[in-house]
């Protein structure tokens, strides 16, 4: 069952060819370009989502915002006010931001991020780096999901006292109403590793 999508930038150097993130957004970045990929993806994105508007209960989709876009006032603020106009589009947008960068946002910017929960976007954290999340932190700029890597939780399966503290974090997260995602399970050996910490 599909629950939710996730929307990539690609650049095509040629038809059929495209050039994923982790081949250009260092050199996006050094040409301030990264704020113009970003509109590009998320006027796709919108497209995409208003298209799919007429089918039942339909599916949310994960967009990654780039940390240069996160940090851009005027383009969160007109994000903000584009959607405070299109509200029907603001429940099926999950933004994604990585976990150092959520936590360096200045008070300006959370207040937006804020502002667009309350509108009825969601966010989720990836990159996670550690498990000490403060969850009223989380609830209160709507954050409803955290990715965790797959690497991250096979290496804390192989100490008692980690795999321990790793599924604590888990179940605090699950009941306060943050979904964990668990991402880039490869092989059905890693599935069966991922077993003991209930992976839903």
């Amino acid at each position: 069952q599909t629950r939710f999508y996730e929307l990539f930038a690609r650049i095509r150097a040629k038809p059929g060819l495209y050039l994923p993130a982790s081949r250009y957004m260092e050199i996006a970045e050094q040409d301030n370009l990264s704020n113009t990929i970003d509109n590009l993806l998320l006027l796709h994105s919108l497209k995409t989502i208003e298209s799919s508007a007429h089918i039942e209960r339909a599916t949310p989709f994960f967009i990654n915002i780039s940390r240069a876009t996160f940090r851009n006032g005027l383009f969160m603020k007109r994000l903000l006010g584009f959607l405070s106009q299109n509200r029907v589009l603001a429940p099926r947008l999950v933004f994604e931001i990585a976990q150092s960068d959520f936590e360096d946002l200045p008070p300006a910017l959370l207040e937006i991020i804020k502002g667009l929960g309350t509108l009825g976007c969601s966010f989720s954290i990836d990159h996670v780096e550690h498990t000490e999340f403060d969850i009223m932190d989380l609830q209160r700029f709507g954050v409803r999901f955290v990715k965790i890597n797959v690497a991250m939780l096979l290496r804390a399966a192989e100490n008692s006292h980690n795999f321990a503290d790793m599924h604590r974090a888990k179940r605090k997260l699950e009941a306060n109403g943050i979904g964990v995602i668990v991402e880039r399970i490869e092989t059905e050996t890693q599935m069966r590793e991922l077993m003991d910490f209930d992976i839903h």
